[in-house]
């Protein structure tokens, strides 16, 4: 799906995502879940408010170690989610949202 996204992206000719940008990965996608289960985690009463900082902090380390810039991460989310789905409704969506961070981080 990886491979046909970024194919997808140029056909539009809106290449947010190149080739290279593959050689990052999907660690963004991969450290956000993680966030998200230690927060869900926490929320339950699974793990303690501290165990759950201890995570998100492993994370963060994680996710610096590949990706250096908001931008990286971006991206790397977005590969991971697009590795997920092979729909093409499913890609519009992610290259609307995006775009949409791209605008508000300027």
């Amino acid at each position: 799906n990886l491979y046909r996204f970024v194919k997808y992206t140029e056909e539009r000719r809106d290449p947010i995502i190149w080739i290279n940008d593959l050689e990052k990965g999907i660690i963004g996608w991969d450290m956000g879940l993680l966030v998200s289960l230690a927060r869900a985690s926490q929320t339950c009463g699974h793990i303690s408010k501290e165990q759950a900082w201890k995570y998100i902090e492993q994370a963060a380390q994680l996710c610096s170690l590949d990706l250096h810039t908001a931008e990286e991460i971006d991206k790397s989310f977005l590969l991971g989610k697009a590795m997920k789905s092979g729909k093409i409704e499913d890609w519009d969506r992610l290259l609307s949202c995006y775009s949409l961070l791209g605008k508000h981080r300027r």
